[in-house]
């Protein structure tokens, strides 16, 4: 009977332990490469922010995260946070910038020099 309740102890555990991590991964939602192919725009969303009450309609109101990668070795350039996903909608590529709904832009001359935003988009 020991051996039991432990083993049905340890994989409750081993759930919760999973569940856990599970919760606080991520979720790529859309990406965007850049046209010469160095680049690569991805848009995250957190497992836990599924688990929070959302009325029909909000889905797109869940907080995100805006990461500029390279495209080769996959590093990290740039991590903002955003607090609806539905700002970041539109993706555009321009020669030296990355357009976000058309007010933000991710700036770069060869290497990702700053973001810039004509309102508080991001």
């Amino acid at each position: 009977m020991k051996k039991v309740l432990l083993f049905v102890f340890l994989l409750i555990t081993l759930f919760l332990i999973f569940s856990v991590w599970w919760m606080f991964q991520e979720e790529t939602v859309r990406t965007s490469t850049s046209p010469d192919g160095r680049y690569l725009l991805v848009v995250l969303t957190r497992n836990l922010d599924s688990y929070f009450p959302i009325m029909p309609g909000q889905g797109s109101d869940v907080e995100c995260f805006v990461e500029l990668r390279k495209t080769k070795r996959g590093d990290i350039i740039l991590r903002k946070s955003v607090d609806m996903l539905q700002n970041v909608d539109n993706i555009q590529w321009d020669v030296d910038r990355v357009w976000i709904n058309s007010r933000c832009a991710i700036l770069y001359n060869g290497e990702p020099i700053g973001l810039w935003c004509q309102s508080d988009c991001l």
